[in-house]
Formats: structure tokens, C-alpha cells, sequence
């Protein structure tokens, strides 16, 4: 009979600071080519690269945007997730902001 072990690993949620962005874009970087590897081109899923996904995370937490952006961490603060909350750009679609959370990818 084979043994099941439960690991537990502590994860707070904060708010992103600016040196936040490398984490935040391996994450989103990491979980878009889990999540479209099989639906969109590769060269399309190549333009997510880990350093113009930094640079763009640097900017916006620089940038004192009214976009809400909260980290999930773990207690060695390796930044696991995040949800970004932010005005909707979009004046066609019936809503006025938008949610968008990504775990990281397996």
C-alpha cells in the first residue's frame, strides 16, 4: 500500500511591490505557455519572454496605475500567483473593471 503525504507550505497574500516583477512575470510568462501551448502559434506564444515581461511589470508597478495587483507568496516570499484587478479598456463590453489571476503553472 503506498503512503500519501500532504505538504502544507504557509502562502500570504499581499499587496505587489516593485521588486515583485520578476516573479510576477515568470508567472504570467509560465502559465500562459501551459495554458495556450496547444491553441496559439508558438512564434505568437515566443513575444512572452521573461525579459520584456519584467520590463513591462517594472513600468506598471512603477507607475502608480489605479490597477490593484496582489501577490500570493510563499514564506521564503517566491511569489506563487497574483491577481491583477484593473478598469476595464474595453468601452464595448458591460463592464467597468475586469479580474485576472494566475496561479503558477505546474
Amino acid at each position: 500500500m503506498m503512503k500519501q503525504y500532504q505538504i502544507q507550505e504557509t502562502m500570504n497574500i499581499r499587496k505587489a511591490i516593485k521588486s515583485d516583477h520578476p516573479g510576477l512575470s515568470k508567472i504570467q510568462v509560465d502559465s500562459y505557455q501551459t495554458t495556450y501551448g496547444d491553441i496559439l502559434p508558438t512564434e505568437y506564444l515566443n513575444i512572452f519572454n521573461y525579459e520584456e515581461q519584467e520590463r513591462d511589470w517594472r513600468e506598471l508597478l512603477s507607475s502608480g496605475l489605479k490597477d490593484v495587483i496582489y501577490v500570493a507568496a510563499t514564506s521564503l516570499d517566491e511569489i506563487i500567483g497574483y491577481a491583477l484587478g484593473k478598469p476595464n479598456s474595453d468601452e464595448i463590453l458591460p463592464y467597468e473593471c475586469e479580474m485576472v489571476c494566475n496561479p503558477r503553472s505546474p
